[in-house]
């Protein structure tokens, strides 16, 4: 017997209790919870990618920053930075 997995339910669900933590975060801490994305070169599935990942954040009440980089010197610098933001809660390199 073959099982039927439903991708796009389970998708919906997940992001329905992702925007239950998210509103109760935003209660609990008085500002939205943040994801930092930061995308070194311009590979065009990554920016796909980033782009899928800031409408869902959208979506669910997380706000989703995108900071496009060049400089591979510059990266350790954003991240130091970011990490020491307390309004920060992840960081994702694409």
């Amino acid at each position: 017997m073959a099982i039927v997995f439903d991708g796009k339910k389970v998708a919906q669900e997940r992001e329905k209790k992702l925007a239950v933590a998210a509103t109760d975060f935003k209660k609990t801490r008085g500002f939205a919870p943040r994801l930092v994305s930061i995308l070194f070169g311009g590979n065009p599935a990554s920016v796909k990618y980033l782009a899928i990942k800031k409408a869902v954040g959208e979506r669910v009440g997380i706000e989703v920053e995108v900071i496009k980089l060049t400089e591979l010197t510059k990266l350790a610098e954003l991240i130091e930075a970011k990490n020491k933001d307390p309004e920060v809660q992840g960081i994702m390199i694409q």
